[in-house]
């Protein structure tokens, strides 16, 4: 039976030393240095299971993937769970509700069924209170990729147990010349330092983000509804569940797309998935339930977020860890030919992540540089109407003239009604 006490921390080393570490094996560590100790915190899946529930809002520290319905936001806080959000007024958020999902990136919502991840197991909620949520159902197992325990029928949640946090601690270390890195058995070729081991960095979704009627999602999101199913992508696979009974997920297929899948964005009938190789679009209105592969575009190793608009997609490529890529640009992929698209143009960026169209206007995430405002109204020939660098934006969902941009800082919301004179009206910050 595998525990998450080796996977968790396993995998968390590893994706956060591949870019921090130029070298393998070989290198030593020197003198003194500080770091922050990471201890997990466990729970057996039972305890970690009947805690699914909302609590009192609690502060933003590592916030992830955005989901919007209606007057709420749902923002994840990674790894933990999901803030709820009351965003009224957009100038003044209100951070009202806390649901505690351990393992939790992403979520989507059909009617008042929210559809969640817990490390790999695929999490029922009823939403009909947004500041009563509740647990309806679990589906073990759901997401191969990101499992933390052999699931056999019938098995005894109280022998498995889970990471549900983390104690931090101040630390500093000084060691001999001659001390060597730690090594983990499931990286033999990397050298792993403890003063990598954050949580925090372990993750990194007319309007084009993924929008339904039950909701629209950010452009990082690796959850969408469409009608009666719930598509997903986990790092390989592209899998379909049957929702037609929202609370009882029944999974209709698997299908094997490509290594690294980052995102899925749904648009007429269509998936456009987004992986660190290149983007691939899969029909899913003619077999909804079984998605057919209709063609690819191909791109240089590189973070992939993807949206669609008329006929062309938007297309994010930056550099960063977890995709070993090199290219900061955003390209633009006319996909008339939906069996052939091809490349058109690129457009240089500094590191773009998130991004959201709505109409003739394009906003993008680019990280230090904030966010950026394009008047796409000729996409071939696009220039940048407005620059706000208030923040280290990393995804947005944009609807109505009102912008909701994830950033390292926290939640920021963007009048854009007017695109060349876009203005900060509100912020949530995080608090550590």
């Amino acid at each position: 039976m595998k525990n998450i006490n080796t996977f968790s921390a396993r995998m968390l080393l590893f994706a956060l030393a591949l870019g921090s570490l130029s070298s393998c094996m070989k290198d030593r560590v020197k003198g003194s240095y500080s770091f922050k100790l990471y201890t997990p915190v466990y729970q057996t899946l039972q305890q970690a299971r009947q805690s699914m529930k909302n609590s009192p809002a609690t502060n933003l520290q590592h916030v992830g993937k955005i989901y919007a319905r209606g007057k709420y936001i749902f923002l994840n806080e990674l790894e933990r769970g999901i803030h709820v959000i009351d965003n009224s007024n957009p100038a003044s958020p209100v951070n009202v509700a806390f649901v505690n999902i351990p393992g939790n990136e992403d979520m989507a919502i059909k009617g008042n069924t929210m559809y969640a991840d817990s490390y790999g197991d695929l999490i029922v909620l009823d939403v009909t209170n947004p500041l009563q949520i509740a647990p309806v159902n679990v589906i073990p197992n759901a997401f191969p990729g990101r499992s933390v325990y052999s699931y056999t029928p019938g098995i005894n949640p109280d022998s498995v147990s889970i990471v549900t946090g983390w104690t931090v601690k101040d630390t500093t270390v000084t060691d001999e010349p001659n001390s060597t890195l730690i090594y983990f058995p499931s990286c033999l070729n990397c050298g792993i330092a403890m003063n990598l081991a954050s949580p925090a960095l372990s993750a990194y979704s007319s309007s084009a983000n993924s929008s339904t009627g039950n909701g629209t999602a950010g452009s990082l999101a690796r959850f969408a509804v469409i009608n009666d199913y719930l598509y997903t992508v986990d790092f390989w696979l592209l899998s379909a569940f049957n929702v037609s009974n929202s609370t009882d997920p029944v999974l209709n297929s698997n299908i094997a797309v490509d290594s690294h899948i980052e995102t899925i964005y749904p648009f007429n009938g269509t998936l456009f998935i987004g992986s660190n190789i290149g983007m691939y679009m899969y029909d899913v209105q003619s077999s909804p339930g079984n998605p057919k592969y209709l063609g690819e575009a191909k791109h240089v190793r590189a973070c992939d977020p993807v949206i669609a608009d008329g006929n062309f997609a938007y297309v994010t490529l930056s550099d960063g860890t977890p995709c070993l890529g090199l290219q900061d640009q955003m390209d633009l992929v006319d996909y008339s030919n939906i069996y052939n698209p091809i490349l058109v143009k690129t457009y240089p960026m500094t590191h773009p992540l998130g991004l959201a169209k709505d109409g003739p206007t394009l906003l993008i995430c680019d990280d230090t540089q904030g966010l950026k405002v394009y008047d796409a109204s000729d996409p071939l020939n696009m220039t940048l109407t407005r620059q706000l660098k208030d923040a280290q934006t990393i995804d947005i969902i944009a609807q109505g003239g009102v912008a909701v941009v994830v950033a390292k800082e926290g939640l920021f919301m963007y009048d854009y009604s007017i695109p060349e004179s876009t203005k900060l009206i509100g912020k949530l910050l995080i608090t550590n």
